[in-house]
């Protein structure tokens, strides 16, 4: 259990390897929260979890590449999406968003790839797809006192491209600094960090829903204009640009 008790945090809970009858009792400053997406210790704070927009489910699987390429490539396919990217040791992960056809088997997976992009991979039958779920949450604030959020205890980001993984830097580089700058103060303020952090989470779901958007089953006709849209993204005068916002710079 966590208190804010003004200029100390405390925190009581049970001693090593969870000996209920050696109950510890730690004080500190601050408090990081950084226990993931389901975060128990949020909840314990009181802090809303909100939905965003942006949800699709995936399937990917790792196979070895006859000829390896460095070289990632998106198919946007009418029904669904069907992306793949190196791996070290000559290996490509392909990740297929979900769609009418049964991907749990590494057979339901290949023909899925083949039937929308026409490649026939060579998969060992014994393998089994992951699948993941790609949504977005927000917390209402990320700090509560002297005990502050950080990462997906923060917000949640679609993991494609290591959108979150990046974010979650971005907060932690923030707050190292807010942090610096108040060790001289008995209460340091965070609610500047608050707002950095809601303000950059916003924008990086905003991009995300959007490529998530560019990704979902659709007709033809939508699918061919997408295709056209991603070409013009990734030329030459706008390959950077595109790049950056992939990859969650600038926030």
């Amino acid at each position: 259990m966590l208190r804010d008790l003004g200029p100390r945090v405390r925190r009581r809970g049970a001693g090593r390897d969870g000996d209920p009858d050696g109950l510890r009792e730690l004080t500190c400053s601050v408090v990081v929260v950084a226990d993931g997406v389901r975060s128990r210790l949020r909840g314990d704070l009181g802090i809303g979890w909100r939905r965003r927009a942006g949800h699709a489910s995936y399937a990917m699987l790792d196979v070895a590449e006859a000829m390896p390429g460095d070289r990632a490539v998106l198919h946007c396919e009418p029904e669904g999406l069907v992306e793949s990217f190196p791996l070290p040791g000559g290996r490509r992960r392909w990740v297929v968003r979900e769609g009418a056809e049964d991907l749990r088997t590494a057979a339901g997976l290949r023909a899925a790839i083949a039937q929308r992009t026409g490649t026939v991979l060579e998969v060992d039958e014994g393998a089994e797809p992951a699948s993941f779920v790609a949504a977005q949450h927000r917390a209402t604030r990320v700090h509560r006192g002297r005990v502050v959020l950080v990462g997906d205890a923060a917000h949640e980001v679609s993991p494609i491209g290591g959108q979150g993984m990046n974010l979650g830097w971005v907060d932690a580089v923030r707050l190292a600094a807010e942090l610096a700058r108040a060790l001289s103060s008995r209460a340091p303020d965070l609610s500047g960090f608050d707002r950095q952090v809601r303000r950059s989470a916003a924008k990086a779901q905003r991009r995300s829903a959007f490529y998530m958007s560019m990704g979902a089953p659709a007709s033809a006709p939508v699918v061919r204009g997408r295709e056209l849209l991603m070409r013009t993204l990734g030329a030459a005068p706008l390959r950077g640009w595109t790049a950056g916002l992939l990859t969650m710079r600038g926030l």
